[in-house]
């Protein structure tokens, strides 16, 4: 029949092209591609771990923070009188640096850099930027580190977003998701094995490119939407509060660990590179250890997470033990420092993959790279929170060893978010508010005549026929 609302050329859909349609677009969550992803493509995703951790490892973790804190400290003067300066061949040396018209302890120094590092990063995902003014030698080294850390981190919203992809487009996703035989809770399983299969193979891959090079070396408008939408995805945004504070802890753990490492413990060169081998290489192993251990107990990921952050804490916790006079243990000698560097960096390289993948769950559709800003700000968003605070501890009482209290406390806040979280729910939310969105999208456009009521207007009915 004949409507006057259906424009010239307009192809008229029925009842079941709309079904077939809808069933595409759920399937397809509107990747652009969906050829199956090659050996290859994999390997090009891997690349990037390998060519950008080492920035994060050596540079960032290690090198920086080192040389940063001595070249403060040989600018700086001792705590006790600011007219003696800094004698740094004592073993435990505590002293300051003027820094304008304030006073900042050495080891400090490095923290409040961390933080304004991050807090640059948060403005230029939305869209700001500031320089900040140098004229010493040791700020010159501090913009370098400010400047390096806040490209590298903005480069982790594109190279995220691209775990989703390839693990729904993995052959083996494709050969379920095609298979009419194939259970819906046998294809979600397949989908989250290799959701933390890839996941967990980054992370192994970023860990190696950490690894080799220190023995080698011996937008406002689009955050805004996303926040917006993040808080009618209820579970997501649990999540999120929890990853925030989450992320906080270990990042603070690890800046923390060299300096008071460095300060407190006297450790040399050798002693403080081998702790910069160490928790990558142990990382890399936890990567692997924590997806065989899921894959055969069958634990779901957010079980896996929850085990992961307690067994995190007891790390903080080993420090705070070390204000019990009495005891032998609470980071009082070199041998725990390397037992903890160990654990510490088995479970984040687990973690890091656990949370990343079930974000990746927790996604609506076709909204990959929007909500992967949103995680990588609210990773990089806390990250100043940890050392602005631990910094200040150590400021105000010169025991560095008190800033595993605040830590304890953030890991075991961060628990409960977890634990609340229903990720079947979330991941039934994702999806609602996906639909919802491709609803809304189709009735702007049939507003502008774009669309008729009755089916697709194609522009070029004659091309397309």
């Amino acid at each position: 029949t004949s409507d006057d609302s259906v424009p010239s050329g307009a192809k008229i859909l029925t009842e079941s092209d709309e079904i077939a349609l809808a069933r595409r677009i759920e399937l397809s969550h509107h990747d652009l591609d969906e050829t199956p992803v090659s050996h290859e493509e994999l390997k090009a995703w891997y690349a990037f771990a390998i060519t950008s951790e080492p920035f994060s490892a050596a540079a960032t973790a290690v090198f920086i923070p080192i040389i940063l804190q001595s070249m403060a400290a040989h600018s700086g003067f001792e705590r006790s009188d600011h007219s003696v300066p800094c004698d740094t061949s004592a073993t435990s040396y505590t002293c300051d640096v003027l820094v304008g018209q304030l006073w900042v302890a050495t080891s400090s120094f490095v923290y409040y850099c961390t933080s304004i590092t991050v807090i640059i990063q948060v403005l230029l995902f939305i869209a700001l930027g500031s320089l900040a003014d140098f004229g010493h030698l040791y700020w010159l080294a501090a913009l370098y580190f400010i400047l390096g850390g806040t490209v590298y981190g903005f480069c982790f919203i594109f190279y995220y977003a691209w775990v989703p992809i390839l693990s729904r487009n993995h052959p083996e996703v494709i050969k379920a998701r095609n298979d009419p035989n194939v259970p819906l809770e046998k294809f979600h399983n397949t989908l989250d094995y290799w959701t933390n299969y890839i996941s967990s193979r980054g992370f192994v891959w970023a860990y190696v490119g950490g690894v080799s090079a220190i023995i080698l070396s011996v937008a406002v408008e689009v955050v805004g939407k996303a926040v917006g939408k993040c808080t009618k995805l209820g579970n997501l945004f649990l999540f999120l509060i929890g990853w925030f504070i989450y992320s906080d802890t270990f990042n603070t753990i690890s800046s923390t660990a060299i300096l008071y490492a460095q300060t407190q413990l006297g450790f040399s060169t050798i002693q403080l590179l081998i702790l910069g081998v160490e928790a990558p290489l142990a990382g890399g192993i936890g990567a692997f250890v924590w997806n065989f251990i899921q894959r055969h107990t069958k634990l779901t990921t957010k079980q896996i997470l929850v085990i992961q952050v307690c067994i995190y804490a007891i790390l903080p916790l080993w420090g705070v033990i070390g204000f019990i006079g009495p005891s032998p243990i609470g980071l009082k000698h070199a041998w725990e420092m390397f037992f903890l560097a160990a654990w510490h960096g088995f479970l984040l390289g687990g973690t890091q993959s656990t949370c990343r993948s079930l974000f990746s769950q927790l996604l609506p559709p076709g909204m990959e790279a929007e909500f992967f800003s949103l995680y990588e700000i609210t990773d990089r968003g806390s990250s100043w929170v940890g050392p602005l605070v631990v910094g200040a501890i150590n400021d105000s009482t010169g025991d560095l060893r008190k800033g595993f209290i605040f830590v304890l406390a953030s890991m075991l806040f961060s628990l409960p978010f977890f634990l609340f979280l229903n990720v079947e729910k979330g991941i039934n939310q994702g999806r609602e508010f996906a639909s919802s969105e491709r609803k809304r999208i189709v009735a702007e456009a049939l507003a502008s005549n774009e669309i008729s009521q009755d089916g697709i207007a194609l522009k070029d009915a004659s091309t397309n026929a």
